[in-house]
């Protein structure tokens, strides 16, 4: 009996637990998102003004997601993206993953996919599939230390796991960096455009990249 009671309480608690949750989900973060949709607002881009070794780089906005295209030293380029691990690296899409992903992702996972050839932005919306590509020039050595620190995450040594994604040619590598919806992958490419100097105004949470002025 003492069993029996003891069940009820912790399926009572857990029962609590999930209602004061899906409470605080229905109270404050639906009308915040909601809210952010009505504003219709993007991410506004303000490139470097002082630039002494400009090269031009490339913002992917698929429309809920966005990466960062850089060139290298030769004619490759790399695109660099983040996301939830499983959602975005492993492609597990269901309306479940969704919802863990933008409330209670575990892990997360950088990606990098990268061209043989340098492409014009018209060349990269045709061979990405991006809504739009946002082209800007800054500092060529701010792009090296960028790529230099996004590159040691792919390093077999060190990376918690590496993971290869076929549908889209990308190879992931696993951090217990936390991802949600007030922390996404249009965030992460607003905090590397901040690294590469510009600056960022706007909303990000829904990508909408743009230059200032446009």
């Amino acid at each position: 009996m003492i069993r029996g009671c003891s069940a009820k309480q912790t399926l009572s608690n857990a029962l609590h637990s999930f209602k004061s949750d899906f409470t605080a989900i229905t109270r404050y973060v639906i009308p915040f998102i909601v809210a952010l949709i009505l504003t219709g607002c993007g991410a506004v881009v303000t490139p470097p003004t002082a630039v002494n070794q400009p090269i031009e780089i490339y913002i992917a906005d698929y429309g809920k997601h966005s990466s960062l295209i850089l060139p290298t030293d030769d004619v490759t380029m790399q695109e660099f993206a983040w996301g939830d691990f499983d959602w975005y690296a492993r492609g597990e899409h269901s309306l479940w993953s969704g919802i863990h992903a933008l409330l209670f992702s575990d892990s997360s996972g950088f990606g990098i996919h990268e061209y043989r050839h340098r492409k014009t932005a018209t060349d990269l919306q045709i061979s990405t599939g991006a809504e739009k590509i946002v082209s800007l020039k800054v500092e060529s050595a701010k792009v090296k230390l960028l790529q230099l620190h996004l590159l040691e995450k792919f390093n077999p040594k060190t990376a918690e796991q590496l993971y290869y994604n076929t549908k889209d040619a990308m190879l992931f590598s696993r951090t217990k960096e936390h991802y949600w919806f007030a922390h996404n992958c249009n965030h992460q490419t607003a905090d590397w455009l901040i690294e590469l100097d510009c600056k960022v105004g706007g909303i990000a949470i829904f990508g909408g990249f743009r230059l200032a002025g446009e």
